[in-house]
């Protein structure tokens, strides 16, 4: 499985941070907040978004979460977090990005990363 950093190709928009084990899978969970044809994407490297000491923030499990194609979405808080130093190099340096392409969304033409 690998991470990657997501942007809008015209302005370098954050769209997110994602992972996935294909890229036909990046292209869908890129579809669920935005256009993957307008992105372009850059696979990250060793590193991650930290807080820094004691938060509030827990990741706990729970059993009753209900998902649906309704726009429900599950509430995040990156209140106090930070990049890795290495991520933050690999998101704000200008190579390795690469546009997505259609043929990611289809099962039978599926590259790898």
């Amino acid at each position: 499985m690998s991470a990657y950093g997501v942007r809008i190709s015209e302005d370098h928009q954050a769209v997110g941070i994602f992972w996935a084990e294909s890229l036909y899978e990046l292209f869908w969970a890129i579809d669920e907040c935005w256009n993957p044809l307008e992105c372009e994407i850059k696979k990250l490297k060793a590193g991650g978004i930290m807080w820094e000491g004691k938060t509030d923030i827990q990741f706990e499990v729970e059993t009753d979460i209900q998902f649906s194609d309704e726009g429900d979405d599950v509430p995040v808080s990156f209140d106090g977090a930070s990049y890795s130093e290495q991520t933050f190099m690999d998101l704000h340096s200008s190579d390795g990005w690469r546009p997505v392409q259609i043929e990611w969304g289809y099962p039978d033409r599926e590259a790898t990363a």
